[in-house]
């Protein structure tokens, strides 16, 4: 019994569920996430550039600019506008709702299974851009897909990625930058801030010239992107759940070699 004590009291401490050996889960790294959510929000700002050169200056992911829109519209009595921008809003909202029911149903498997869903709908949009239909019917899927892209990637150390929440990503920036200064943060806290902010900035830029001067598609890119993504965390989490699978030392072996 004594031996049985000792053993309780000294021996190894369990592992936590971080992938069986310690270490979090690849997609659960903080510089993995960041990467993720930048390009998430470089796809989301070439998006929103689309949607203002094609939609009459209707944004496909900046729902505040869109809800302004549609209230000076309203107040102008173009009832025709203030209809599209109710449209997208709703669409919009309606994009999270799913995002959100998919994550909550898929485990693991929840951000694979929302980047898969954005792809499926931007590849939609891509299909009926390319078949000749009109860009408000074209571009409903892709409102759709931001809403679902904007619940995919919960915030990290309050910065939220691949979401369009901007104003607060500035305001985040100031905060941290002034933290900084009196020297209660480093350079890191603001600098993922201002990272986002510089992705959606560089997809917008690069977005609004494609649309103008590109033969092909300007939805291409975006697409090809975010459905590049889903196979990548597709592929992470395979690796993590064998992982998991794996004898402690045949764990150690892969957590090395990755």
């Amino acid at each position: 019994m004594l031996d049985s004590r000792v053993s309780r009291t000294h021996g190894p401490p369990p592992q936590q569920d971080r992938g069986g050996d310690g270490r979090r889960p690849l997609l659960e790294r903080a510089r993995m996430r960041l990467c993720l959510g930048v390009l998430l929000t470089v796809a989301a700002g070439w998006l929103d550039a689309v949607g203002y050169l094609r939609l009459q200056e209707f944004y496909l992911s900046f729902m505040t600019g869109n809800s302004i829109k549609l209230g000076v519209a309203a107040a102008a009595g173009d009832w025709l506008p203030a209809a599209a921008g109710a449209l997208v809003v709703a669409l919009f909202l309606m994009g999270a709702l799913t995002g959100t029911l998919v994550a909550e149903m898929s485990g693991a498997w929840s951000l694979p299974a929302t980047l898969a869903l954005a792809a499926c709908l931007l590849g939609t949009a891509l299909g009926l851009s390319l078949a000749g239909w009109g860009p408000f019917h074209a571009l409903a899927p892709v409102v759709l897909a931001m809403g679902v892209q904007n619940v995919a990637l919960s915030p990290l150390g309050g910065v939220r990625l691949g979401a369009t929440f901007i104003t607060g990503t500035l305001v985040s920036v100031g905060q941290e930058m002034g933290r900084a200064l009196l020297g209660k943060s480093g350079r890191r806290a603001w600098g993922r801030h201002a990272l986002v902010w510089a992705g959606l900035v560089a997809g917008a830029t690069a977005g609004a010239a494609w649309t103008e001067r590109a033969s092909l598609d300007a939805l291409l890119p975006p697409a090809a992107l975010v459905a590049i993504l889903t196979v990548a965390c597709m592929v992470a989490v395979t690796i993590e759940q064998r992982r998991r699978r794996l004898p402690f030392a045949a764990r150690e072996a892969v957590g090395d070699a990755t």
